[in-house]
């Protein structure tokens, strides 16, 4: 019933250890269905871990723990129940990378992101650091570095009931029965703000009648033994060494991650480890799971289509390259003899047909019309970057500076047939686009 729903991979920067193959790897071996990968503040490993979640029989569910814009750096976890949620979500953490957003790292004002917000989001809540958390909270420093349960009682607020059923009402407005609480009892022995604020939560949500209640786990690394390699992480984060770290857990905000240093259950846990929780808990972490669709964000690349005058883009790309052998190449004497055309001729044959095999040929004119456009307007831009220069066609269109014959330059160190065209990427995977640069 229960999975690791609120997972954190290396792409929440010096956050955590884990890759995604290794969670997808590690979930399997402990034979959990589902997994899902709540990233801060970014959705770049979400390719990676779906991929590695079918390679595995897992079903993947992709979220973010999107940060708040507020004194205390709050966060709420957002789960996409389908496909229409994650591309949602990319719009909210495109907005909060925005450069008004960003300050010491990415976050959304929280009427921002409720007006992005709609039904086909999970929201969770209630866990150390949350923005419900911080709404109970009075003194962070002191629930944070505090060892005595009794005396984490003094961290709340005197009011913290009536403020944490404000706030639990306005989400609950928003999110409906898609807004979750989170308690956590796997590390509540070793840090006492999380066993107090689970408490708490279970006592208000009881006066109210609020039910859903989820048994959670904050995961940073794969096993017990990885606690050590997170805390030299976490050194670096701090810029600090492990022989220094208790004297700088002190400065600024760096006591935030004094829990990592007393606990080392920030793991994977096993399915018995959730013993310790009530059923319902459970049921509702099993009722989330329902909620999300399996799909999936893979795709063949879907680059965007060029505008051209009744013709297709392959047939765009080889009248540019006609007006290139006629601009270019005849001037510089280049194709003077029949040797040298039968050369230059077969190249860009060849060319062409991997480039039409592949469907680039609306890469190809995108990039020479900004390349050009850029040139015209006296932009300075490089003659060529790496085996890009090996292509002729990119030097007929203006891509590149450098006639790959005449330095006997390879097209095949570029691109050939032997590459997966159908390899499976984000349909939003901008990056697909660096490895033709």
């Amino acid at each position: 019933m229960w999975f690791p729903a609120r997972i954190h991979s290396h792409y929440s920067l010096l956050q955590s250890t884990l890759k995604p193959k290794q969670i997808a790897e590690i979930c399997k071996e402990l034979g959990y269905a589902t997994a899902g990968l709540t990233d801060f503040a970014s959705v770049s490993g979400a390719v990676k871990f779906v991929q590695a979640c079918e390679d595995n029989d897992i079903k993947p569910i992709l979220g973010c723990e999107i940060p708040l814009i507020s004194s205390d750096n709050a966060t709420i976890t957002l789960l996409c129940k389908n496909k229409e949620g994650w591309t949602k979500l990319l719009e909210i953490v495109s907005t909060c990378n925005n450069a008004e957003n960003f300050k010491k790292h990415p976050a959304i004002n929280i009427t921002e992101l409720f007006d992005i917000i709609d039904d086909n989001f999970i929201c969770i809540d209630g866990y150390v650091g949350s923005a419900l958390f911080n709404e109970m909270i009075e003194d962070d420093r002191c629930i944070y570095t505090c060892s005595e349960y009794d005396i984490a009682g003094q961290c709340l607020k005197r009011k913290y009931v009536e403020f944490a059923i404000i706030h639990i009402s306005k989400f609950r407005e928003k999110f409906g029965d898609d807004y979750y609480l989170e308690i956590n009892r796997i590390d509540s022995d070793s840090f006492v703000a999380s066993k107090l604020i689970s408490n708490c939560i279970i006592q208000i949500s009881n006066d109210i009648g609020f039910k859903n209640i989820v048994a959670g786990a904050n995961i940073c690394y794969g096993k017990m033994a990885d606690s050590k390699d997170h805390r030299v992480l976490l050194c670096s984060k701090m810029k600090t060494t492990l022989n220094k770290v208790a004297k700088d857990l002190e400065k600024e905000n760096n006591f935030k991650y004094v829990r990592y240093f007393r606990s080392n259950q920030y793991f994977i846990p096993d399915q018995s480890s959730t013993d310790i929780y009530q059923k319902q808990y459970l049921d509702k972490v099993d009722e989330i799971n329902k909620k999300c669709e399996n799909y999936t964000i893979l795709s063949a690349p879907l680059l965007p289509q060029v505008k051209t005058d009744n013709k297709s883009q392959i047939e765009e790309l080889k009248e540019l390259c006609r007006i290139g052998w006629t601009n270019i190449l005849k001037p510089s004497g280049k194709v003077k003899n029949p040797e040298d055309v039968a050369v230059y001729k077969d190249r860009i044959l060849q060319e062409l047909e991997v480039i039409e095999d592949a469907d680039l040929s609306g890469y190809f004119l995108i990039v020479a019309d900004y390349v050009n456009e850029f040139r015209n307007r006296g932009v300075l831009v490089g003659c060529g970057r790496g085996s890009a220069a090996g292509c002729l066609i990119s030097y007929l269109i203006g891509i590149t500076l450098i006639d790959p014959i005449e330095y006997n330059l390879l097209f095949s160190r570029f691109y050939n047939k032997s590459r997966s065209y159908e390899k499976h990427i984000s349909f939003d995977e901008l990056n697909y686009l660096e490895k033709f640069k």
